[in-house]
């Protein structure tokens, strides 16, 4: 979009345009339109059906739109409040965009209420609804964005109920939706990709035939290219988290997640399978046996560790980073003790060989911060970034401040960084970093430390408990986790530490 020339039109300031007010507008502009469609609850409403309703609207407004255009696109703006849904088009039929638009105009006028508008554009809403999950759509991932958010709240739907009449409703919609019980939804780019795939805020479910790393470099939310996946295994131990590990890196294997993946698998395929096939009651077992998962056949994990699929006999299970759990270095010294198979790799990611140890007292704080910025760039490929002022300056507790880019099912996520160069062998305890009053002053769904020294589990229980009380996300780069990356980043590496690496 040219920010220059395009024409941006915000609703609410034009809702009492005539029909030949607003073809003059639209006629004359030179580039790009920006029609602008708030979502007000995104910032403001406590209950995730609010959102929906939101996100419901904006798809109806822009999928009509879309009928006039080529080409159209979307894009979430986040700079200000309201968050807005902004449709980015040129038209192919002019007319008929006029037309629909001033139908539409009324609805943005805050004066005006559902049932005063005209009826054409209700029933136009209603339709659209009702057919929602059979239409082909322009914008499958606003969908997504509706459907998930109706799917976290369903808690929420028919609180005026009596509770037996509320259960009741709920366990109808859960057994029309078996997946929503689980927290997934089938997601609307099926139609686009000719298979249906689940998705959750932090999970996808994918049958197994399916060209799965197609599927993240369309939906996954990455700008530049689809981190590289190898073959993983999988270790668990007495009294250890279970792991899973390849050449490059070693995360938590999220085992409860993938139960219920699994779980939400079984009962959506097996359901498919009772709804196509009017089975007897003598071949229930038979079926059932037939559509069993089975065990886990495969892993692969990418190279930064931030992907997971876990593949049965059916079904491929994509977790993201933000399912991932994060491994304690104290974690992987009681594994490097006792198992002899993971030893040498471990050590390697570890940073215990000399050769990948980084000469830290190269460094000052401002070109720490710089390396750190880097690195976000690489790893995170965030839609924004952003670093505060020089070194020491006046932050607000924030080094960096970046958002990670959308993916189908999960909106951006606005991110705070706090750099802490540490040059000797000091671990970085909790009581140097303060977390909950920066999130709370510049609003953060995560935030992360980046340190140079070991980091203290005292740290690891604060971020802990953070994202618990606070529902955010959180991330930690310490050195160790460092000099893994800049290891197989020799690029960043040496522009950071061109003495060598000793």
């Amino acid at each position: 979009m040219n920010k220059k020339t395009a024409l941006r039109l915000i609703p609410s300031e034009i809702s009492h345009s005539t029909f030949n007010q607003l073809y003059s507008t639209l006629v004359n502009a030179l580039e790009d339109i920006v029609w602008e469609v708030p979502c007000k609850s995104v910032n403001y409403s406590q209950y995730p059906q609010d959102l929906a309703d939101d996100y419901l609207w904006a798809l109806f407004v822009g999928e009509n739109i879309a009928r006039f255009c080529q080409p159209i696109s979307f894009q979430m703006d986040y700079t200000n409040f309201p968050v807005k849904v902004c449709f980015v088009f040129r038209p192919k039929d002019l007319i008929g965009l006029t037309q629909y638009l001033c139908l539409i105009l009324p609805a943005f006028d805050e004066d005006v209420v559902w049932d005063d508008l005209d009826t054409e554009l209700q029933n136009m809403y209603e339709e659209f609804v009702d057919n929602l999950e059979k239409i082909p759509l322009s914008f499958p991932e606003l969908a997504d964005s509706y459907l998930g958010n109706f799917v976290v709240g369903i808690d929420y739907l028919y609180e005026d109920e009596e509770e037996e009449e509320r259960d009741k409703l709920i366990k109808n919609l859960y057994n029309a939706h078996p997946e929503w019980r689980y927290g997934f939804w089938r997601s609307f780019a099926s139609n686009n990709v000719g298979y249906d795939f689940y998705i959750s805020s932090n999970a996808w479910i994918v049958p197994l035939n399916a060209h799965v790393e197609e599927l993240i470099k369309k939906y996954g939310g990455f700008r530049n290219n689809v981190p590289s996946l190898e073959a993983a295994e999988q270790i668990s131990s007495l009294k250890l988290d279970p792991i899973v590990f390849n050449k490059a890196n070693i995360v938590l294997y999220p085992l409860n997640q993938i139960y219920e993946a699994r779980e939400c698998a079984r009962d959506v395929w097996f359901t498919s399978i009772e709804c196509e096939v009017r089975r007897s009651q003598s071949g229930i077992k038979e079926y059932r046996h037939f559509y069993n998962i089975g065990s886990i056949e495969k892993l692969l994990l990418s190279t930064e560790g931030n992907i997971l699929i876990v593949c049965d006999e059916v079904t491929q299970y994509v977790f993201f980073e933000d399912s991932i759990g994060r491994i304690k270095n104290e974690v992987i010294e009681k594994y490097l003790d006792i198992i002899t198979k993971l030893s040498e790799r471990a050590r390697i990611l570890l940073g215990k060989p000399t050769e990948i140890a980084c000469p830290w007292d190269e460094l000052d704080d401002e070109l720490f911060e710089q390396l750190c910025y880097d690195i976000i760039e690489s790893y995170y490929q965030p839609s924004n970034i952003r670093k505060m002022g020089k070194s020491r300056s006046r932050d607000g507790g924030r080094d960096i401040e970046f958002q990670t880019p959308e993916r189908i099912g999960k909106n951006t996520v606005k991110w705070i960084v706090q750099c802490k160069l540490i040059r000797d062998s000091s671990s970085l305890t909790g009581t140097k970093i303060k977390v909950s009053d920066t999130v709370d002053q510049y609003g953060a769904g995560g935030f992360c430390v980046m340190t140079s020294g070991v980091i203290d589990s005292t740290l690891y229980d604060k971020l802990d408990g953070i994202a618990r009380n606070k529902r955010i996300e959180t991330d930690c780069w310490s050195r160790l986790k460092l000099e893994r990356f800049l290891a197989r980043h020799v690029e960043i590496r040496d522009r950071y530490f061109r003495k060598g690496i000793s």
